[in-house]
């Protein structure tokens, strides 16, 4: 019991967790991003091929953000029901389990499959060469950031959302085992107490 215990406190934590860092990556796909938003202008004469993506990206993100808050609130309302305390669960607790677990899981699959394609369309359609050519022009003014790190940590995230929403299956279904082991031995204590 004891075990148990300190692990459905655990996997309540670590939902909250998972929430907070989908909520931060969420702040952070534009930071690297942001020069291209001055390329952006087809009409320009500064206009860089695949600029458009800074765009796209906005979408993405307004929407993760959107989704992290949404998980926080299932998060806090497992709290609230006291997944993280509780010796046995009522249905309460069945049910704001199933909700983060099942937003969480969504959440996790939107996140992955746009990062994968958001990093793809940054790689293959953003013209470098452009974007390198106008910032040494104007080195004081723009930067070239080539990096992958925000799509890479959403993957990243995604995955350890998905394993949060497994530990958190794993524990109702321990949770649900342990409390009918614990109906069990009551019944049989009670039967002995009546034979006496």
């Amino acid at each position: 019991m004891l075990q148990q215990m300190k692990f459905q406190k655990l996997v309540t934590v670590l939902g909250l967790a998972s929430a907070v860092l989908f909520f931060v990556l969420g702040l952070g796909y534009s930071t690297n991003l942001y020069t291209l938003y001055y390329f952006i202008d087809e009409t320009s004469f500064m206009y860089v091929e695949g600029s458009r993506i800074y765009y796209d990206v906005q979408d993405f993100n307004r929407t993760e953000v959107v989704y992290a808050v949404v998980m926080l609130i299932l998060a806090a309302l497992c709290f609230i029901t006291l997944n993280n305390t509780r010796r046995k669960y009522y249905i309460s607790n069945y049910i704001s389990s199933a909700a983060y677990v099942a937003f969480n899981v969504y959440t996790s699959y939107y996140v992955f499959t746009n990062a994968v394609a958001h990093k793809d369309q940054f790689l293959n359609t953003v013209a470098f060469d452009q974007w390198e050519f106008w910032v040494e022009m104007f080195p004081n003014d723009f930067v070239v950031n080539k990096s992958t790190f925000w799509f890479d940590a959403a993957m990243a995230v995604s995955v350890i959302g998905v394993v949060v929403a497994i530990l958190i299956v794993a524990n109702v279904i321990w949770k649900v085992i342990w409390m009918s082991k614990e109906a069990e031995a009551m019944k049989l204590l009670k039967t002995a107490k009546e034979a006496r």
